[in-house]
């Protein structure tokens, strides 16, 4: 899964295809990023992230159990709310 920046309509454009070219999968969508799932070798994942790079690459996963925030924000980013996954002292 790939997660890259897309701001400008030519490039989320050429980003939807070179994700066609690839066969890769457009999972999520928001107003800055597009998110990618390509499944295929290890050559064909790693091609389809060079060419993702000049785009900017805001998060990446390629193997096991994976989580990508949707839309534009990252896990890491702070500007979302944190308490989304806070349960608070009555959790289970």
């Amino acid at each position: 899964m790939i997660k890259v920046l897309a701001e400008e309509r030519s490039d989320r454009t050429e980003v939807i295809q070179l994700a066609d070219i690839f066969r890769a999968s457009i999972l999520d969508v928001s107003p800055t990023t597009l998110t990618l799932a390509v499944i295929g070798e290890e050559s064909k994942t790693e091609a389809l992230e060079q060419l993702m790079e000049r785009f900017g690459i805001l998060e990446l996963v390629r193997t096991g159990v994976v989580a990508l925030e949707r839309g534009q924000y990252t896990i890491r980013d702070q500007r979302k709310e944190t308490t989304e996954f806070n349960l608070g002292k009555h959790a289970l």
